[in-house]
């Protein structure tokens, strides 16, 4: 049996002076190459199931597996190594910064991972149809402050995939985008999955994506101290 790109089961976790404390109380497994869309109302915890999938929140109880490995008790740094490696990761604030232009902040990731000029080389010819596909060319050259929310999301997403991860995590990533960019955004993710063998967590308000996924996981509303 392969092993599964994802395993919760009975996930804790609480915000240091906070009230609100995250629980999931069931068993979820996702398979290699498989999607997992999240839903619920705000404030129950979506993006913090995120980021605890991503390694950038320990949690503090039960179970978390991410590409086979338990994420419990490892420290920042490994944990960090990892998710620069593995993941892909779109985040809701999309995280850029405004110093670098629109193709630094695509290669990011690899320049943090210590990635040497030919690999930045290979990355960046790699990236080339994606770009074409997001349709931001113009903007490679520019800084996110001149860009738009929707081109700010988009080149998150491109950053998200120039690893080629075994796993994504998208917070909202057709949230600022119209129905055609909607689209053509999903339509890359999932291309990328099929193609790479990867696979895809994201967070949603949106249900008319939901029949795209093959699994569909509804949050309770956050709990209270």
């Amino acid at each position: 049996m392969s092993t599964p790109a994802l395993l919760l089961e009975q996930l804790r976790f609480r915000y240091p002076a906070s009230s609100f404390r995250f629980e999931f109380q069931r068993r979820q497994e996702l398979a290699a190459g498989g999607s997992l869309a999240c839903i619920g109302p705000s404030g129950c915890g979506k993006t913090t199931l995120l980021n605890l999938i991503g390694g950038i929140l320990p949690h503090q109880n039960g179970r978390l597996e991410v590409l086979g490995q338990a994420l419990q008790r490892r420290s920042d740094p490994w944990r960090r190594s990892f998710r620069l490696a593995r993941l892909g990761m779109v985040f809701q604030e999309f995280e850029l910064l405004e110093y670098l232009d629109g193709r630094a902040n695509i290669l990011l990731p690899l320049r943090l991972a210590g990635a040497g000029p030919e690999q930045m080389k290979r990355a960046a010819d790699d990236l080339a149809p994606h770009i074409e596909r997001l349709g931001l060319e113009h903007v490679m050259d520019s800084k996110p402050a001149t860009m738009s929310q929707g081109e700010r999301q988009r080149v998150a997403l491109a950053r998200a995939l120039v690893t080629r991860p075994a796993l994504l995590l998208c917070d909202e990533p057709t949230g600022n985008l119209d129905a055609g960019n909607t689209r053509r955004t999903m339509d890359l993710l999932f291309s990328y999955c099929e193609e790479s063998g990867a696979a895809l967590v994201l967070v949603t308000h949106d249900h008319a994506l939901l029949e795209r996924f093959d699994q569909v996981l509804e949050l309770d509303a956050g709990r209270r101290a």
